[in-house]
């Protein structure tokens, strides 16, 4: 996985983005970064950040693609939203789907849902909305 801190304080916001495109995880963990100071944490591969999520304290938002091989975003949010802890956390959907995924991904409890492409300042005032560090 892909990791890194921004700010060093006691009270930094941990943020999970799982993405099978590693240029969009470092485009959203840098976007993050660089405007609300968030402590980002990436991963390619959802089975792995299942693994990491269950095994940790449940961060502040993740952020999920829709659509990657193996475990996809709809049964990753379904298995988060029945896990102690995380049937709370903020989850942010990304997806090149359309609206049939942005409708399925709100009634799997996502807190929001955009459309890729996104823009990442679009990105970064919807979480910052959410996290309440607008």
């Amino acid at each position: 996985y892909w990791s890194a801190d921004v700010f060093s304080s006691d009270l930094v916001l941990q943020v999970v983005c799982i993405d099978d495109d590693p240029m969009i995880l470092r485009l959203v963990i840098t976007a993050l970064q660089r405007t609300i100071g968030v402590e980002a944490q990436g991963f390619t591969d959802s089975s792995e950040a299942l693994n990491v999520l269950r095994g940790g304290e449940p961060p502040a938002l993740i952020i999920l693609d829709a659509m990657m091989p193996g475990l996809d975003g709809f049964a990753l949010c379904r298995t988060l939203r029945e896990t102690e802890g995380f049937e709370t956390v903020p989850i942010v959907f990304l997806t090149a789907g359309g609206p049939a995924h942005l409708a399925q991904a709100m009634e799997l409890g996502a807190t929001a849902a955009l459309p890729k492409p996104f823009q990442p300042n679009q990105l970064v005032r919807e979480i910052a909305t959410i996290l309440n560090v607008a």
